[in-house]
């Protein structure tokens, strides 16, 4: 039997697990709207194209603010853009 913070952990989670997604399909969008191939964007920022799939697939659910703040400066989207 789980305890009920288990299920609030697990619940909580979920909820972050959703947002990395949101933000990865945000990446994804602004990306195409600059016309950069995730080869191109991932170069930029120092990441493998593989990688940058994997966030904007929404299969990597942690990445770190400055990759973050990398793809906004590469791409000129306010860092904002991708928590609305």
């Amino acid at each position: 039997m789980q305890t009920k913070e288990t299920d609030i952990e697990k619940a909580a989670e979920e909820r972050i697990r959703e947002k990395y997604r949101i933000v990865g399909r945000k990446i994804a969008y602004y990306r195409r709207l600059k016309e950069y191939t995730q080869a191109q964007l991932a170069g930029e920022i120092g990441v493998s194209a593989n990688y940058l799939s994997q966030i904007e697939c929404g299969k990597r659910n942690k990445y770190s603010l400055h990759t973050l703040m990398l793809v906004s400066e590469v791409l000129g989207v306010p860092l904002k853009k991708f928590c609305e």
